[in-house]
């Protein structure tokens, strides 16, 4: 039997479901307004961009969306015309958004109750190889990495450590070469 976990931002936020909205990881609708209290002069940056070139009010609840946004400000960086602000205004929008990760996923630890670990304990559990399990990821907040690498400091799955915790290609780690938070 071949598994495969596709995981989007709904992995991560519903360990957190109960965490006041600003404390939640962010998702493209509402971004820019929970990021204008979280860091503001980021926020302001690249709001200012926006309003500037485009006249469009990235507060405003129809046009709160952090994918649109993040994706006209990086086709700017290629106009000769706008490029220098808009690579301003884009670097401001990657730290602000890299920001508002660190801030709402560092103390998310992995723990056997989370929802993700006991999936892959329990396909473990009932001998589906680590090999043939397959994790597709489109979060930044390293929510698999944490789970997989407690998985593989667990006594009992120990003795395919480096089965469980394996990136062929991709963070070149070997087994145990970092270890998850306690």
């Amino acid at each position: 039997m071949k598994v495969v976990f596709i995981l989007g931002a709904g992995a991560t936020l519903s360990d957190v479901a109960t965490r006041p909205m600003k404390q939640r990881p962010p998702l493209d609708r509402g971004f820019f307004r929970i990021a204008k209290t979280a860091h503001p002069g980021l926020a302001g940056t690249v709001a200012s961009y926006m309003q500037q070139v485009y006249e469009y009010d990235v507060y405003a609840a129809d046009a709160d969306s952090l994918e649109r946004v993040m994706g006209q400000i990086y086709t700017d960086t290629f106009n000769p015309g706008l490029r220098e602000a808009a690579t301003l205004a884009f670097r401001a929008l990657l730290r602000l958004f890299t920001r508002r990760i660190a801030d709402t996923t560092n103390d998310i630890h992995a723990t056997r109750q989370r929802w993700l670990y006991r999936m892959l304990a329990g396909f473990l559990s009932a001998r589906i190889a680590p090999e043939d399990i397959t994790i597709i990821t489109y979060n930044q907040d390293l929510q698999v990495e944490k789970t997989l690498c407690l998985l593989s400091e667990r006594s009992r799955w120990a003795p395919m450590a480096s089965q469980i915790f394996n990136f062929p290609g991709c963070y070149s780690l070997g087994p145990h070469q970092i270890t998850a938070p306690s």
